[in-house]
């Protein structure tokens, strides 16, 4: 072989090499994100659930008006809740819905779980 022809086979070597290693980088920066998003829907799915807990117990005491508030759930895996009234002067309500029965009846349930959150919002 001569020593000529041993230099172009290096160089269409890199640039095969090169090549392979652009299309790898290409197809990582589109799927990385898509993994990330499918790795959240859990999150998202606990946060949802943390939401609409917040929901029926926030419309219990609204609508039965207990002589006190009702206990809290206790949400054993990490989830979060907060409860805020969407009336004129929106407030926090989490720890007892009871005034909002005699008010306009519109509340955001706000559930969080691992940094995603999730609403629902009831209006009646």
């Amino acid at each position: 072989m001569k020593n000529s022809q041993q230099g172009s086979i290096i160089i269409f070597s890199l640039l095969l090499l090169a090549s392979i290693l652009a299309i790898a980088l290409t197809l990582a920066s589109v799927f990385i994100p898509k993994v990330r998003s499918i790795a959240e829907a859990g999150n998202s799915t606990r946060a949802i659930y943390a939401a609409d807990t917040a929901t029926e117990v926030c419309l219990y005491e609204a609508r039965n008006q207990p002589a006190s508030a009702v206990a809290r759930p206790l949400l054993t895996n990490g989830a979060i809740f907060t409860i805020a009234s969407l009336s004129a002067s929106p407030v926090d309500v989490s720890a007892d819905c009871r005034p909002l029965g005699s008010t306009t009846f519109k509340f955001r349930a706000l559930g969080t779980f691992n940094g995603v959150s999730r609403a629902l919002e009831i209006g009646q």
